[in-house]
C-alpha cells in the first residue's frame, strides 16, 4: 500500500523544484566552477608539448573525465536507490505494523462494548462514526510527534536520500564502509584547496601589480591582496552568493580572456623573455601535462552540484554539456594564442589603462573564488573542532578571525614559496587533481562493482575490464606529472630566483 502524497508533500516538492537546478542551470553552475585561471597558462603548455601533441592530450583528457565523473553518478544513483529501498521498507513495515494494532484495538473495543450490553447480536457491519475516526488517525499520528506538536517529513523525495552522496568524501565513506579512505579523501581535498587558494593569491598578486602599473614586486603586491581577502573573508555571508556570483566571475574571466588574446595577437605587448623562447626540457614537458589535469578535472565539486538538481539522473549529462562547453572555450584559446604565447597569458597586455582594467577584472574573478573557497574551509574546520572542544558560542567571531587570518596568511606564503604560475597550476593538477578526479572514482567504482582495487586476478576477468584502464592511466599521470612538477619548480627557483625574491 503506498501513501498517497498530502498537499503539503506536494507544496513542498514545487519549493524544491523552484529551488534546484535544472539541466542548464547545472550545466552553467559547473562550467563556472571550472572555468578559472588554470585557462591562463594551458597555451603554453600546448607550446610547451608541441603543438599537435599538446592539443591532442588535451582532447584525450575530456572523454577521459567524462567516464570518471560517469562512475560517479552511477555509483551515486546506486546507493541512493538502495537507501530508498529500505526507507520504503522500513515504512511499509511500520505501516503494517500500525494497521494491526490498531484493528486489534478496535476489535477490542467492539469486545468491551459488546460485553457491556451483554448482546452478542449486534456486531456492527461498518465503521461507526468513532471508528473512522480511528482509522484516519492512524495516518495522522504519524505526523505528530511525542510533544504532540507536528513533525511531518516535508522532504520530498529528492530530500529523502541521505547524505552519503553529497561530496567526494561522504561517498567514499559509504563505499568504503569506514572512516579511513573517508579521512584520506578528506586531506587530499582539503590539500587541493589549500593550494588552490595560494594559487588564487598569486594570481591576485600579478592583477594588484597590473593595477599599480607593476611599480611593486609580487611579495608586497601578495601582502596587499592578502589584507584585501583576510577584510572579504570576515563577511561570512559571501559564501551564500555562491551561485550568483559565480557567474558574475565567470563573466569577468571571459572578459580578461578577450583582453588578453586581443593584445597578444595584435603585437602590442612587451616582448616575452627569451628564456620563455627556448626548448623546454623533459621536466617542464610533464609539468605541462600535470597543468592540464588541473585545467580540465571537473569531478572535485561534481556530486556537490549533482546534489542540487532536479533530476539527478541527469548528471552525467550535464557533466557531458559541461566539459564540451568549457572544453571549447580552451581550444578556442589555445588557438588564437598561437604558436608562442607568453607562460602566463595575462603578461601579454600591455601597461596602461587596458592593463589596470583587466588587473581590476581578474582580481575581482579570483577573489570571489578565494572568498568561497576559504569559507568553505574555514567553516569545515570551524565544525570539526566545536565537535571535539568545548566552546561557547561568543568564541565563534574569534575563532573564524583567527582560521580566516591562518587560511590568509598559509596562502600568502605558498604563493611566494611557488612564485610561478605555471609551476604552481601543475602541482595541484599532479598531487591532488589527478588523485581526485581521476584515481578515486576508478577505485569506487572497484569497490563498488566488488573487484580488487589495484590489480585484477589472473584468470579471473580481463585486465581492461571494469574501470582498470582509468586506474592505470591515473597513476601513470600522477607520476609522471608529479616528478615533472617538482622538477619544473627546482628549475625556475635556479633561473628566476628563491622564494619571496622582489623580480
Amino acid at each position: 500500500m503506498e501513501p498517497v502524497p498530502s498537499a503539503d508533500d506536494e507544496h513542498q516538492q514545487q519549493i524544491n523544484d523552484h529551488t534546484k537546478l535544472n539541466l542548464w542551470q547545472g550545466v552553467a553552475l559547473l562550467t563556472a566552477d571550472c572555468l578559472g585561471v588554470g585557462v591562463l597558462a594551458l597555451p603554453y603548455d600546448a607550446y610547451k608539448l608541441g603543438w599537435s601533441f599538446g592539443l591532442s592530450f588535451l582532447i584525450i583528457n575530456f572523454p577521459i573525465n567524462y567516464v570518471a565523473g560517469k562512475y560517479l553518478s552511477v555509483i551515486a544513483l546506486d546507493l541512493e536507490s538502495d537507501s530508498d529501498a529500505q526507507e520504503d521498507g522500513q515504512d511499509a513495515t511500520e505501516l503494517d505494523e500500525t494497521v494491526g494494532n490498531a484493528e486489534v484495538e478496535m476489535q477490542e473495543n467492539n469486545v468491551h462494548r459488546r460485553k457491556s450490553r451483554k448482546t452478542y447480536a449486534e456486531i456492527p457491519i461498518s465503521p461507526s462514526a468513532e471508528e473512522s475516526m480511528v482509522d484516519e488517525d492512524i495516518f495522522n499520528d504519524e505526523d505528530v510527534g511525542e510533544d504532540g506538536s507536528e513533525d511531518r517529513h516535508d522532504e520530498s523525495p529528492i530530500h529523502s536520500h541521505t547524505s552519503s552522496t553529497y561530496d567526494l568524501i561522504s561517498i567514499t565513506g559509504q563505499v568504503f564502509h569506514g572512516p579511513q579512505a573517508a579521512r584520506l579523501v578528506a586531506f587530499l581535498y582539503y590539500t587541493n584547496i589549500f593550494l588552490v587558494l595560494g594559487d588564487y593569491l598569486l594570481v591576485m598578486s600579478r592583477a594588484v601589480s597590473a593595477m599599480l602599473e607593476d611599480k611593486i614586486c609580487l611579495p608586497i603586491a601578495g601582502l596587499i591582496a592578502s589584507l584585501l581577502m583576510f577584510a572579504i573573508c570576515q563577511l561570512k555571508t559571501m559564501a551564500n552568493l555562491g551561485r550568483k556570483v559565480s557567474v558574475v566571475s565567470l563573466l569577468a574571466m571571459v572578459i580578461v580572456l578577450g583582453q588578453c588574446l586581443f593584445h597578444h595577437r595584435t603585437g602590442s605587448a612587451v616582448p616575452i623573455d627569451v628564456s620563455e623562447r627556448e626548448d623546454p626540457s623533459m621536466w617542464q614537458k610533464l609539468s605541462a601535462l600535470a597543468s592540464i589535469a588541473f585545467a580540465v578535472g571537473s569531478q572535485k565539486l561534481f556530486l556537490n552540484i549533482r546534489h542540487e538538481l532536479k533530476d539527478r539522473k541527469q548528471a552525467s549529462e550535464t557533466l557531458g554539456w559541461s566539459l564540451t562547453s568549457y572544453g571549447a572555450t580552451y581550444l578556442l584559446v589555445i588557438l588564437l594564442a598561437g604558436p608562442h604565447p607568453p607562460s602566463f597569458l595575462f603578461d601579454a597586455i600591455p601597461e596602461g589603462m587596458s592593463r589596470r582594467i583587466a588587473g581590476l577584472l581578474l582580481w575581482g574573478h579570483v577573489a570571489v573564488s578565494y572568498a568561497i573557497n576559504c569559507q568553505a574551509l574555514c567553516s569545515s574546520i570551524d565544525r570539526a573542532l566545536v565537535s571535539r572542544f568545548p566552546v561557547t558560542s561568543n568564541d565563534s567571531s574569534k575563532r573564524w578571525l583567527g582560521l580566516t587570518s591562518i587560511v590568509c596568511v598559509s596562502s600568502y606564503l605558498v604563493a611566494n614559496a611557488i612564485p610561478f604560475f605555471k609551476d604552481l597550476v601543475a602541482l595541484i593538477g599532479a598531487l591532488t587533481s589527478i588523485p581526485l578526479t581521476l584515481m578515486l572514482p576508478s577505485l569506487l567504482h572497484q569497490k563498488a562493482s566488488k573487484l580488487r582495487l589495484w590489480l585484477p586476478r589472473i584468470g579471473h576477468c580481463c585486465p581492461l575490464s571494469g574501470s582498470y584502464p582509468l586506474l592505470l592511466f591515473s597513476l601513470v599521470f600522477f607520476v609522471v606529472g608529479l616528478v615533472g612538477a617538482l622538477s619544473s619548480i627546482d628549475q625556475d627557483w635556479l633561473n628566476h630566483g628563491k622564494p619571496f625574491s622582489c623580480r
